[in-house]
């Protein structure tokens, strides 16, 4: 070979060396959070007040997605009906267990709760700790798999997006406005999900085939996280359910999606939600609420969720304020 193309192949692996470097230095930042990646975030949710050190009222920590960082919030509401307590929302659109466990110690350490609300979403929280690589687009299935080990990855994907929708992302912001259902302008993302996992929540919901294994992972990371608060500290999981299982015409609007398997209505509660009880039955300071029965109660006087979008109406999430104030800060 010619010292050019030796030089060549040097150079090619020297980039290689490198590049690999950086991602590895850069999950790891990520990771262990050597500094805010969501310090934005809990910026724009929270009253400057909120953020400072204040021992005159009680403190409750809320990590969740976006169906606690959404405007308005249940959280939103229970701020303005609880000033005695200083709620700090730390909830993150995208993410689920595995993110809230690399923020949970910094978030942690820096307000000291004394309730910590987890909040769960049964739609897709397993699916983000495990994608299902079998959609039909071969380069989606790719970034999948990829993300589900570089977790890097799904903030750069987040950020990316950001940038380029904006807050207002014009396609969401349509999607909730309109209030009579229809296929072609349901959230896009769901229907990419569904058209990988059309059994997602059925599975979730009954903990089959792999999703149980998914469970026991997010199990495992609730645990690291209820290790690091304060034995003072109540943990409250907060389980939002998927609109599914609170009335049946959301069920035949997913069917018209896409969506398979069984999800039972009428029964409570759901496998997950047993499961993850009995996981802390042995733990006072973790209590696990699920707002199903509360929402299904409210969906008789108005929608509680949105006719193309999977997420709570604002009189939805004032329903979970109510069933939190009833039931979560008695604790």
């Amino acid at each position: 070979m010619k010292p050019e193309g030796r030089q060549g192949i040097g150079r090619y692996l020297l980039w290689t060396v490198w590049c690999l470097v950086l991602m590895a230095l850069t999950e790891a930042a990520y990771r262990y959070q050597w500094f805010d990646f969501y310090q934005t975030e809990l910026v724009h949710l929270n009253p400057p007040k909120d953020l400072t050190p204040d021992n005159t009222r009680k403190t409750v920590l809320v990590m969740g997605d976006s169906f606690s960082a959404s405007a308005p919030s249940y959280v939103d509401v229970l701020r303005k009906r609880h000033p005695q307590y200083r709620f700090v929302n730390s909830a993150v659109p995208g993410t689920c267990v595995i993110q809230a466990g690399y923020m949970a110690p910094g978030r942690i350490a820096t307000f000291n709760p004394d309730i910590l609300i987890c909040q769960i979403y049964c739609g897709n929280d397993l699916w983000d700790i495990r994608h299902s690589y079998t959609s039909p687009s071969r380069l989606r299935n790719l970034y999948w798999q990829m993300s589900d080990h570089m977790r890097v990855l799904g903030w750069i994907n987040y950020k990316l997006a950001l940038w380029a929708t904006g807050e207002n992302d014009s396609l969401l912001i349509q999607a909730k406005q309109k209030e009579s259902f229809s296929p072609d302008d349901y959230s896009p993302r769901e229907k990419i999900i569904l058209s990988s996992e059309p059994d997602l929540v059925a599975s979730t919901l009954s903990l089959l085939n792999e999703r149980n294994e998914d469970f026991n992972k997010l199990c495992h990371s609730f645990d690291e996280i209820v290790d690091v608060v304060s034995p003072r500290t109540q943990t409250l999981f907060l389980i939002i359910p998927h609109a599914m299982q609170v009335d049946s015409s959301y069920w035949q609007r997913w069917r018209q999606l896409g969506a398979t398997g069984d999800v039972a209505i009428d029964t409570l509660p759901s496998s997950f939600t047993h499961q993850l009880a009995e996981h802390f039955s042995r733990n006072k300071n973790v209590h696990v609420l699920d707002a199903t029965l509360a929402l299904r109660t409210g969906e008789k006087q108005q929608a509680v969720y949105f006719a193309n979008d999977p997420h709570l109406t604002p009189y939805g999430q004032q329903v979970v304020a109510d069933f939190i104030s009833e039931h979560g800060l008695t604790h």
